[in-house]
């Protein structure tokens, strides 16, 4: 396995974050070659570095993508309880995630 270099090492994390990085730059590498594995690495290092950052789950990626969906059909009108029977959510819940501010509804541009 491609070990990162020298200084690129990750310190100072969580039990087994080391290895996840090491993992991730190893993909990177089979995937897009060495030097593009290590343009990325370096990339997400300057752009990221010395922040503390969360990575959504794929599950919390569905969440948001699901909220924003459940959203824009509200505003075409969807009623509530129609929207809580197509997702299989409480009436309560869809009500919720009307109401919610989207970390993807931030970030997309207007």
């Amino acid at each position: 396995m491609k070990s990162l270099p020298s200084n690129l090492e990750v310190t100072e994390m969580k039990s087994n974050s080391r290895e996840d990085i090491q993992r991730l730059y190893q993909r990177l590498c089979d995937t897009f070659g060495q030097e593009s594995g290590m343009a990325i690495i370096r990339l997400i290092t300057v752009e990221l570095g010395g922040s503390r950052i969360r990575i959504p789950s794929n599950e919390d990626l569905y969440r948001e993508e699901r909220t924003l969906k459940i959203q824009a059909a509200y505003l075409k009108g969807v009623s509530i309880t129609a929207l809580s029977e197509l997702w299989d959510l409480s009436e309560r819940h869809v009500l919720r995630e009307i109401k919610r501010e989207t970390f993807l509804s931030l970030t997309k541009e207007d």
